[in-house]
């Protein structure tokens, strides 16, 4: 089974979007985050989150403890680097790759070729036969 968006769906939009942070390092309100909800809904996004970057790269028990253990403001990112365009980009890659998961999907299509993850196919599996 499929789960979109994978982590190379991610990364892949993430580049689509020009955004300068990875999957890593910006894991909760920080660019990514910041930039989707600017372009999206721009009143949910708090006054003062250009100077809230806050960076925890190790986070080896983050299952185990939780995000707190790790930032007290509930950061890890750089919310400072987000634009309303880096959202519409990010958003807009995110739904033209969609459209491969659903043609896997449908049995009207013809079989698809294995395509690369974060290019609209399965993250790393074989080809689906219809």
């Amino acid at each position: 089974m499929a789960l979109f968006p994978g982590p190379d769906d991610w990364e892949a939009a993430r580049r689509a979007a020009r955004m300068s942070t990875t999957n890593a390092r910006d894991m909760h309100a920080g660019e990514l985050e910041t930039s989707v909800l600017l372009h999206v809904r721009p009143d949910l996004v708090r006054p003062g989150y250009q100077e809230a970057d806050h960076l925890a790269d190790r986070r080896d028990h983050l299952l185990t403890t939780g995000l707190s253990r790790y930032t007290r403001s509930g950061v890890v990112g750089q919310p400072s680097r987000a634009t309303a365009t880096e959202g519409r980009d990010l958003l807009a890659h995110l739904v033209k790759v969609f459209a491969g998961y659903l043609n896997v999907l449908d049995p009207q299509q013809p079989p698809q070729q294995h395509q690369p993850a974060g290019k609209g196919g399965d993250q790393g599996q074989e080809p689906v036969r219809h």
